[in-house]
């Protein structure tokens, strides 16, 4: 195979894993944010303190999906290629990537685990044949996510050093990320550098050991901790067979009227109007990620600004917290038709904004509509309980605009 020819497979094969790896973490995020809160939500307090074993245990695997979006992302821009955050709306059928099970925005659930356990299964392991009976579809051709990495690898292999191209200055590394206010750690993530064939094969081994873990040692992947969790959920159900630890939330929220088969359409007005906020919030985080991966002429205090944007505030005090309320909202008037979740809706956009000056101006005003539309937010139209975290959304929104603006020298505002 001619270099030209690799290239575009590898490309092509790494592209998908982009989506995969961003894909499952909306996932993982999806059912670890459906998790029961407090004892009047119908729980124990013993089932509570094990629910957010559970919850902690998804959430660091979800930053861990992060990390291997990043490292996708230096595996592209070696290569010669653009880092992808891109990916087609859920829910997907298991043969649009054929790993081997559906991608699919759904609460926490024995079957929701089963399909996890199946995402992140070794290549080459035994416990493949208990999954089906969830509704996981079992396939012909890749048994998981582990088998793509391995075809990756394989190509990796017949590489050259001369082969990656791409400048190691366009990567984000482990050094460059800076921690989240009263962090001493770096998120928790590990981000190396690709610059030849062995920095390549050792990126794509990080992934595979994170996932699947070794022949020899399972522990703390991504497989063992999900199973574990399975083992968890299924005993507390033989001891209580009413255990329901996830609250009643509808699968693949949308506010597309014209939404795809197997999303639910989000009616309820302050629910709709909240969801609105997420999505633009998810949106400009993506495009903020991109611009952060693709950087071209930054200053190192342009780039800090953008990754703690995206990260901090942007995940901790938008994402994460409007996820939750979603998931203590109706879906529509109908009070049996369950709860809201976050929809998690890619943008149909470039993400990409080449141009450094005419970004910085798209994304301020970006930022400045989410203020805008959580200044326009009627706390009474929400549950007495959340109100004072609607009017903690309109004060953190205003804030980070403004503070976006003034970093990165954009005048005006909303």
């Amino acid at each position: 195979m001619t270099h030209a020819d690799l290239r575009a497979v590898l490309a092509d094969k790494l592209t998908v894993a982009a989506e995969i790896e961003h894909g499952v973490l909306c996932q993982y995020l999806y059912a670890a944010l459906s998790l029961k809160k407090n004892p009047e939500e119908g729980v124990t307090w013993v089932q509570l303190e094990r629910m957010r074993g559970w919850e902690a245990a998804i959430l660091k695997i979800a930053r861990q999906e992060m990390e291997h979006l990043g490292i996708v992302c230096n595996l592209l821009s070696a290569l010669g290629g653009a880092p992808h955050f891109g990916r087609p709306p859920m829910p997907l059928p298991p043969s649009f990537y054929g790993v081997g099970a559906r991608f699919t925005l759904e609460p926490f659930s024995v079957a929701a685990l089963r399909r996890f356990v199946r995402l992140e299964h070794p290549a080459d392991g035994p416990v493949l044949a208990t999954l089906a009976p969830d509704g996981v579809v079992l396939l012909q051709g890749r048994a998981s996510i582990a088998e793509l990495y391995l075809e990756i690898r394989k190509l990796v292999e017949s590489t050259d050093d001369a082969f990656w191209l791409g400048p190691s200055s366009a990567q984000i590394v482990t050094q460059m990320l800076n921690p989240a206010p009263g962090q001493r750690t770096v998120y928790d993530v590990s981000l190396p550098a690709v610059t030849d064939q062995k920095s390549a094969l050792a990126a794509i081994d990080q992934v595979l050991i994170e996932g699947e873990g070794t022949d020899g040692h399972r522990q703390g992947s991504h497989f063992a901790v999900f199973h574990h969790i399975l083992e968890e959920f299924a005993a507390e159900l033989e001891r209580e067979p009413g255990f329901e630890p996830a609250r009643p939330i509808v699968a693949n929220p949308t506010l597309d009227d014209r939404g795809h088969v197997g999303q639910t359409e989000l009616t309820a007005p302050a629910t709709r109007a909240l969801a609105r906020v997420f999505d633009r919030s998810y949106g400009v985080m993506l495009v903020m990620l991109a611009r952060y991966y693709v950087h071209t002429d930054e200053t190192p205090a342009e780039l800090t600004t953008l990754q703690t944007t995206a990260f901090f505030p942007s995940m901790t005090l938008l994402i994460r917290p409007i996820a939750e309320m979603l998931t203590l909202l109706p879906a529509s008037s109908d009070p049996g038709a369950g709860n809201a979740g976050p929809p998690f809706t890619p943008p149909r956009a470039t993400l990409f904004l080449p141009d450094k000056r005419s970004a910085w101006r798209v994304i301020a005003e970006q930022l400045d509509q989410i203020a805008a539309d959580c200044a326009a937010l009627v706390p009474t139209d929400y549950p007495a309980a959340l109100r004072p975290r609607v009017q903690m959304l309109l004060e953190n929104t205003a804030r980070m605009a403004a503070n976006f603006r003034a970093a990165m020298l954009v005048g005006g505002g909303a």
